[in-house]
């Protein structure tokens, strides 16, 4: 039995500039998610609990939304927090007992004491044993839009009470 071993080198060396062009797409495709995910961390506001309701991970845009620092949310579970009204808590929570997402309308109360709403949209955060060990919530800002929609209600309101009279 006889061994080439130029033949060996020469695969040798054909596999480690397989590797290197496998290695180089990968690190670009690297570069592309992490590129994409700060993005969508400026752009998009989310956050990220655990089953038990403890914030592990808020978008930069969020925690400018709510007025909080990353470090403030660490220890802040969501199902005691101050910053969420308490009537939008109840309805999320509910949701999220009877079924594993939930899309629906939240007010926030920022540091300074504003309201701000948003519609949200929460689903599972799945493991690779199938069960559930988060969520992860999509947010889009409606404070403007509620504060329209309140302006509007209290215009009729009022146009009703005069038609009344």
């Amino acid at each position: 039995m006889s061994c080439n071993c130029e033949d060996i080198i020469k695969n040798i060396k054909l596999e480690n500039e397989q590797l290197k062009e496998l290695y180089d797409d990968l690190e670009k495709q690297h570069m592309k998610m992490i590129f994409i995910n700060n993005m969508l961390n400026e752009n998009i506001m989310t956050l990220e609990i655990n089953k038990n309701g403890d914030i592990l991970y808020a978008s930069e845009l969020f925690l400018k939304f709510i007025e909080y620092r990353e470090n403030e949310l660490r220890d802040i579970n969501i199902y005691n927090s101050s910053f969420i009204d308490q009537n939008s808590l109840k309805e999320l929570r509910n949701a999220l007992i009877r079924s594993n997402t939930w899309n629906g309308e939240i007010k926030y109360i920022t540091k300074s004491d504003d309201e701000i709403w948003v519609n949200c949209r929460v689903f599972p955060i799945i493991n690779s044993e199938h069960n559930i060990e988060g969520y992860k919530f999509i947010k889009t800002d409606i404070t403007q839009n509620k504060k329209i929609d309140s302006y509007l209600s209290d215009i009729f309101s009022l146009n009703d009470f005069k038609i009344a009279l």
